[in-house]
């Protein structure tokens, strides 16, 4: 490392007049009504929070799994929700690991009770090891679109 006092050299001055500044300040204000409320922006903003959301209900699953769940094995995630070992380990189909599970349930909202089930996978982009299996694994459910 260097050692010793160097000069500093002053950069150039920002010399803006203040109807520069409010143009500035407005030009920002319209650059960010435009990016929030822009379809794409949207769009993104919601497969953003679908991602997030898929990856912690996956890290939840793998959390209350059973260690060694074999085939048919029942097992509860939360209060509602119940699944079924379908797949004993994480298995690559084309390009990416997935394991999958059977889920079924009720909830009850305002004295409606709802019932629900159907197939769910974890999708992994790397094999999965103990080491780095919560990583970012990703719960989608079977027969929609993959985000990634």
């Amino acid at each position: 490392m260097p050692r010793g006092v160097y000069p500093r050299k002053k950069g150039q001055k920002r010399n803006y007049t203040p109807e520069q500044r409010a143009m500035f300040s407005q030009r920002m204000l319209q650059a960010r009504k435009a990016s929030d409320k822009s379809p794409s922006a949207i769009s993104a903003r919601k497969e953003n929070a679908k991602k997030a959301q898929g990856i912690r209900n996956a890290r939840a699953l793998l959390k209350h799994m059973p260690a060694g769940a074999v085939p048919g094995t029942v097992f509860k995630c939360s209060s509602c929700r119940s699944y079924k070992v379908i797949d004993a380990s994480p298995q690559k189909i084309g390009s990416v690991w997935e394991q999958r599970f059977e889920q079924f349930g009720a909830v009850t909202v305002y004295g409606i009770r709802r019932e629900f089930s159907g197939i769910v996978k974890i999708v992994w982009n790397y094999a999965p090891t103990l080491e780095n299996i919560m990583d970012a694994p990703r719960l989608i459910e079977e027969g929609k679109p993959s985000t990634e």
